[in-house]
């Protein structure tokens, strides 16, 4: 399914997709994705996942196809054919400098390394921010051959600018500033069947609420 968590800034919803990548450590308790530990056995998780961050690292002085390049070859080759329809889709110009793209193109070399290997999860944060309206109509059409194909997709945004295709969301409420001790987190799990949380990070995810609720 194509699940959305939307929320304000500052909620946890990035925070909680750090945990999942391995990024950042738990304090107690263990995140899964496909019965795997995402601590453990963080390099298998990550064979199997897609991510767009929500801020997007610079590549200065090369071209869009040497980084779409440098991010396949890291992942052990990725078919140059479905780079090309990825990137024709977004109308992305890959022989461009990628330090002089707009901040909406640089978002969508974020977009075709994310899909490029066919992932069984895609985490996305923000993945329409900048993007043109004929982007997001792919981007769109994108995660539904995802969720047709039995794929799943976590959507971050502080916005549903992708409603008609979120299957479920969850609206996170603000981070609360009267307490500042985070509470009492305890083990969660998503209903898509390809990603689970379990997890007491009391110190690291301060947001419990969000988690609790999307049972």
């Amino acid at each position: 399914e194509v699940f959305g968590l939307i929320g304000p800034n500052g909620a946890g919803k990035t925070t909680m997709i750090r945990l999942l990548l391995d990024l950042i450590r738990p304090t107690a308790g263990e995140a899964l994705l496909f019965g795997l530990n995402a601590r453990r056995d963080s390099l298998e998780v990550k064979r199997h996942i897609g991510y767009l961050t929500g801020e997007l690292p610079q590549f200065p002085g090369v071209t869009v196809d040497y980084v779409i390049s440098l991010l396949a070859g890291l992942r052990g080759g990725v078919d140059r054919e479905r780079i090309n329809a990825l990137a024709t889709r977004l109308e992305l110009e890959l022989d461009r400098r990628y330090e002089d793209l707009s901040h909406g193109n640089k978002q969508k070399v974020g977009i075709v390394q994310a899909f490029m290997h066919q992932p069984d999860l895609l985490i996305l944060d923000e993945p329409t921010r900048g993007i043109d309206v004929g982007a997001k109509a792919e981007i769109e059409k994108l995660m539904r051959t995802f969720r047709e194909r039995g794929m799943a997709v976590l959507f971050i945004s502080v916005t549903t600018p992708l409603a008609n295709v979120l299957e479920r969301w969850f609206k996170t409420p603000p981070p609360s500033p009267s307490s500042s001790r985070p509470r009492h987190l305890d083990p969660v799990a998503l209903s898509t069947p390809t990603l689970a949380i379990s997890c007491a990070a009391r110190e690291a995810l301060h947001q419990a609420d969000v988690v609790e609720t999307m049972l």
